[in-house]
């Protein structure tokens, strides 16, 4: 194991609320950066280690929020054919430290589908926007679903208020060329992107 030494110091700065830092690095060079310091008087000495303690075991679930569990159940168990492993309800101190939902009460459900675990939640007790986010919005996420038919795919959806954004197109280049994607987005505005591979990879 190694480690280099970055010694850092603040200095009032003027206009700059904040102060400069005054980096050293490994070479020996300066460097003046703006920067914030809980306590910008004191000089500091970070050790980075070329090894840490953290550590990102493996993605547990993706989660949704829905206007109505039972609705979405109906899209996720009988249109696309996901498991239902389990359902309950959640509220209370324990709610609303972990998601900001104070005073909520949320009836949620996991589901499995394609080996991807699923988590449904129906948040009652909030007031609520009317206006629904954008696929394109800041922050927004989408789940990507690889399908052997997209088409029929889009067909069965529609019929459950899923609608497609537009019209599959194939990737032009890369890893990738061929495949055909498509954003569908839901009536709670949940997106979903659904890829389907050239038939000479689905093959395989």
């Amino acid at each position: 194991m190694t480690e280099n030494t970055v010694t850092q110091a603040w200095f009032p700065a003027g206009p700059f609320p904040n102060g400069i830092c005054i980096e050293e690095d490994i070479a020996g060079r300066l460097a003046t950066t703006f920067c914030r310091r809980l306590n910008p008087f004191a000089s500091q000495t970070f050790r980075m280690m070329e090894h840490t303690s953290i550590h990102v075991r493996r993605a547990d679930h993706v989660g949704f929020a829905v206007a109505s569990l039972d609705e979405s159940l109906r899209f996720w168990v009988d249109g696309l054919g996901a498991q239902l492993v389990r359902t309950g309800e959640m509220g209370g101190e324990f709610l609303g430290q972990v998601t900001g939902a104070h005073g909520a009460q949320v009836r949620m459900a996991i589901i499995s589908l394609a080996g991807q675990t699923i988590e449904l939640l129906e948040y009652r007790g909030l007031n609520r926007s009317t206006v629904l986010a954008k696929p394109f919005d800041p922050g927004f996420a989408h789940l990507a679903l690889v399908v052997d038919d997209i088409d029929a795919i889009l067909a069965r959806i529609a019929t459950y208020g899923w609608k497609a954004q537009g019209i599959p197109q194939p990737i032009a280049s890369g890893a990738r060329a061929g495949t055909r994607v498509i954003y569908v987005v839901g009536p709670d505005g949940a997106t979903i992107e659904f890829m389907q591979p050239p038939a000479s990879v689905q093959d395989l």
